[in-house]
């Protein structure tokens, strides 16, 4: 089995509706040159006349020279002209072996975007690739958690963990990352960190989202919601939270070696 000698680099992002920011978020991501790149809220358009963010995943895998990609949709946006795919996504410099999309509680669906207001209806599911990095096969689980109008426990988020916990323990080496949507410190999160090394749990953040793009008073600038966990198998090298403007949540980067 072959080893990658240099870190791999890794990045997570919520990246908004698609990429609001796309004109911040893709000079970012060219400057950091990422081997992996984790998203959620991504679009899978691939028609020229629709707006650059329905487009996020041929945008994003061109601009970066990732021609690796899965997509891996929660539901269909239905707009008064047309209809795109909305769900998470992984870019990768390495090959793709396998993939496979598992939902949480509630199936794929379509919103209407004219009358579609209740997240909490919103089906999520949990991303799982198998990368070929250099003969070492990576598991990659990437998911967009469960919505609600709180960031903390209710029984639908700690069986979303249980789901992962049960489908993650077994794969190793093995990344999970997301925008959990649940609070760091509850016991989602903690049950999490039984079977995985929360990378960023010694930073004591303050808050995962960027602040200035959301409506103050709202939480927003108390909550962490956003993380990158690893198996053994994994070790770290580095990871940082850059305070940068290219969603209304802030990327996580890590770089290990497997």
């Amino acid at each position: 089995m072959g080893t990658e000698k240099r870190p791999l680099k890794f990045i997570h992002c919520n990246i908004w509706n698609g990429g609001r920011l796309l004109e911040n978020l893709v000079p970012f991501l060219i400057s950091e040159s990422p081997d992996i790149l984790a998203i959620q809220e991504a679009y899978d358009g691939h028609d020229a006349l629709l707006e650059r963010r329905f487009c996020s995943m041929d945008v994003l895998g061109a601009a970066l020279g990732l021609r690796h990609r899965a997509f891996a949709a929660t539901h269909n946006d239905v707009f008064p002209n047309f209809t795109v795919p909305n769900g998470n996504a992984v870019l990768s410099r390495y090959p793709i072996m396998r993939e496979e999309v598992l939902f949480f509680d509630l199936p794929f669906k379509e919103r209407r975007m004219d009358d579609e207001r209740d997240f909490t209806k919103m089906p999520c599911n949990l991303q799982h690739v198998v990368l070929d990095v250099k003969g070492t096969h990576l598991h990659v689980f990437n998911t967009h958690g469960i919505w609600d109008t709180h960031g903390q426990d209710n029984p639908r988020r700690l069986a979303m963990v249980e789901t992962i916990n049960t489908n993650i323990r077994d794969k190793r080496p093995a990344v999970l990352c997301g925008d959990f949507n649940v609070n760091e410190g509850t016991t989602s999160i903690g049950n999490l960190d039984r079977h995985l090394v929360n990378v960023f749990a010694p930073d004591r953040r303050v808050t995962s989202f960027n602040v200035g793009r959301k409506a103050k008073g709202t939480g927003y600038a108390t909550a962490v919601v956003d993380f990158i966990f690893v198996s053994d198998g994994v070790t770290v090298t580095g990871h940082r939270q850059p305070a940068v403007d290219v969603s209304d949540h802030l990327p996580l980067i890590c770089e290990f070696k497997i």
